[in-house]
């Protein structure tokens, strides 16, 4: 069989599965997680990167905490570090879920 290079473009069809790839850097938050949801309603900053960063590193946060609309994920510039953003978490009081209905 010939081996298939970068340079081989031509459409064909395979039928196979994609390789499942286990993600095994959202772990490092597990502690963290643990903390801020015992803390309820209160915003901690859990990461500091560069800005572009940490966009990537927040939508794979989001997207393990998806299951429960009480976690919100953003990202914000770090004052007086250029170039820096950091990524906060909260995990929502009741009250705040009554105010977002």
């Amino acid at each position: 069989m010939p081996r298939r290079t970068i340079e081989n473009t031509d459409p064909e069809l395979v039928w196979e599965a994609p390789v499942v790839r286990r993600n095994v850097q959202p772990s490092m938050y597990d502690e963290i997680i643990t903390q801020v949801k015992g803390n309820p309603g209160r915003w901690a900053r859990i990461r500091v990167l560069k800005y572009s960063s940490a966009h990537s590193a927040a939508g794979s946060l989001r997207k393990r905490l998806e299951d429960d609309e009480r976690w919100e994920v953003t990202i914000a510039r770090i004052e007086d570090q250029d170039g820096l953003g950091g990524i906060y978490l909260r995990y929502r009081s009741d009250e705040q879920m009554k105010a977002k209905r």
